[in-house]
Formats: structure tokens, C-alpha cells, sequence
């Protein structure tokens, strides 16, 4: 993703102080979400879909839900 988007997301945390900011850009045509995520707390995203350490951006194939397919993941891989 770009580095301006990643940029802007690193000073919205840094100001409001919240521990994980996730962007999610779903694409119905092609059945799936780019996620892009910053924060102290972005090891969740690491555990929850598999992104390798320091990776930022992935795009999850079949993902289309927040509610049933992202935040399931996200609350499991924080009761770990």
C-alpha cells in the first residue's frame, strides 16, 4: 500500500493513542480485502491472518465481512 496511507495511519495512532488501527478495503468483484494495520497491538493482526513480522498489507482472499470474518479472528488471536 502506499506510504502516505501508511504514514497518515502511524500519526492517527500516535495522536489518539489507540492500540490497533486496521484498514480494510473490500473488493466484491474480486471476493476479497486488502488489510492494512498500524499500532502497538498489530501482533493480533500478525496471529489473526497470518501476516509475516513487519508486513503491513495483505490481501485476504474470500474475506468480505468484518462482523463475521475479521473480528472472530481478531478476538481469538487476543485471548491467546
Amino acid at each position: 500500500m502506499g506510504d502516505e496511507l501508511e504514514k497518515a495511519m502511524d500519526e492517527f495512532v500516535a495522536e489518539s493513542n489507540c492500540d490497533l488501527y486496521i484498514l480494510m478495503i473490500t473488493d466484491v468483484v474480486e471476493c476479497g480485502t486488502q488489510l492494512l494495520v498500524s499500532g502497538r497491538a498489530k501482533d493480533l493482526a500478525y496471529t489473526a491472518f497470518g501476516l509475516e513480522l513487519g508486513q503491513r498489507s495483505v490481501f485476504l482472499e474470500g474475506v468480505v465481512s468484518r462482523k463475521q470474518q475479521i473480528v472472530p479472528k481478531l478476538t481469538y488471536a487476543a485471548q491467546r
